[in-house]
């Protein structure tokens, strides 16, 4: 678990989502589905807030053998689970640079 802590600082970690916000979430999951079905790329949407994975696109190539429902139940452990364990500090420069952007 110490891997996935070590993905989530202060600069990306969400406090708290109004309910508001919350009924938006099902309107921009609509949006990437549909922009996934037109991309052969494998598309993921990161939730902050729980940690875990909105979205999973169907791509194969991302799945390692899971259903997309599988891969969402695992979330950040999935990363830790395939990603070779030399490639993890890559994937944390990639998070941090992303949100210090």
């Amino acid at each position: 678990m110490d891997y996935i802590d070590n993905f989530f600082s202060l600069q990306n970690t969400i406090q708290d989502i109004s309910e508001e916000e919350k009924l938006q979430l099902t309107n921009y999951l609509v949006a990437i589905d549909a922009f996934t079905r037109t991309t052969y790329q494998s598309i993921y949407v990161i939730d902050y807030h729980t940690r875990g994975f909105d979205y999973v696109s169907e791509n194969p190539l991302l799945l390692c053998g899971h259903s997309t429902q599988e891969v969402k139940e695992m979330g950040f452990a999935f990363y830790f689970k395939f990603v070779v364990k030399e490639d993890l500090p890559l994937l944390y420069k990639i998070n941090n640079i992303g949100f210090s952007f």
